[in-house]
């Protein structure tokens, strides 16, 4: 019975030996691609942050980039209504509201400062002393005992203009209700922007993601073959500068999302996080 021989070739092996490490690339990329994209909005490249950075981010680690943030949040409504009780603009209108109210309330009382009771205590012998009369029947009275009376001296613009000054007072009070309402509908304006700006910017990172993914393994490949000599330097050079592109456009996209992200947290007043489903 003839042996058969193994002849060693070295072509077929080294096709062999590309072709598993490009497919080794290709899952490399895929599975580098999902732990990319979680990365949160600090910016690192799937390693844990360290202790000096964990305070930084650990309100925004909590979040899955390849999902939509507005599927991670409560409602949007509830969003408005804790941001509304945080607002330091709207806790100054409110604190301006009340203090034209009691303006107001002042107003209504402020005539009252020209009316001067009085009473007084006095003690002697009985004996009479003249209070300054011509009336013969109460031209003197006793030296002692209680005296009560009230003194009313109200000029005539306070009566004149007391009506007109209670409704400027009222003006003023409904004016900063209406200055609140004002500052409400400003407030869901700026988060209605910032949170679709947010939700925008996160689609267009894991768009930006993807296509980095995809120059990476470009790349990968156009290195092999540069270094067998299959292509020129500048095909080579081609490819890198793509894949830095890539780079760069997630590295840009990233900064954008960070800045709508925390600018939105600021807005409500809480972090994110605690406003997790």
């Amino acid at each position: 019975m003839r042996k058969r021989m193994f002849t060693f070739r070295p072509a077929i092996f080294f096709s062999a030996f590309r072709f598993g490490k490009l497919l080794f690339l290709g899952i490399w990329a895929v599975m580098s691609s999902n732990v990319y994209a979680q990365n949160k909005v600090s910016g690192g490249e799937g390693t844990r942050p360290t202790s000096s950075a964990a305070s930084v981010i650990s309100d925004t680690v909590f979040f899955d980039l390849q999902r939509s943030i507005a599927d991670q949040l409560v409602p949007f409504d509830s969003l408005v209504q804790i941001g509304l009780r945080n607002s330091p603009a709207l806790k100054e209108d409110d604190a301006t509201i009340e203090g034209r109210l009691e303006r107001y309330r002042f107003t209504k009382t402020v005539v009252f400062q020209y009316v001067y009771p009085f009473a007084n205590f006095t003690s002697g012998n009985q004996s009479l002393y003249s209070v300054g009369t011509f009336n013969t029947v109460d031209q003197y009275q006793l030296n002692n005992g209680y005296r009560l009376g009230m003194h009313v001296q109200i000029p005539l613009g306070e009566f004149l203009g007391r009506k007109h000054r209670m409704r400027e007072a009222y003006a003023d009070y409904r004016t900063a209700i209406a200055r609140r309402e004002t500052t409400k509908q400003q407030y869901r304006r700026e988060l209605v922007r910032l949170y679709q700006a947010m939700l925008t910017s996160q689609k267009l990172l894991q768009i930006r993601i993807r296509d980095e993914q995809a120059t990476k393994v470009a790349f990968d490949i156009a290195e092999l073959d540069f270094q067998g000599g299959k292509i020129n330097p500048a095909d080579f050079s081609r490819a890198s500068n793509l894949y830095a592109t890539a780079q760069a456009g997630v590295a840009e996209q990233r900064g954008a999302f960070s800045q709508y992200f925390y600018e939105l947290e600021t807005l409500v007043g809480v972090p994110l996080s605690d406003l997790k489903k």
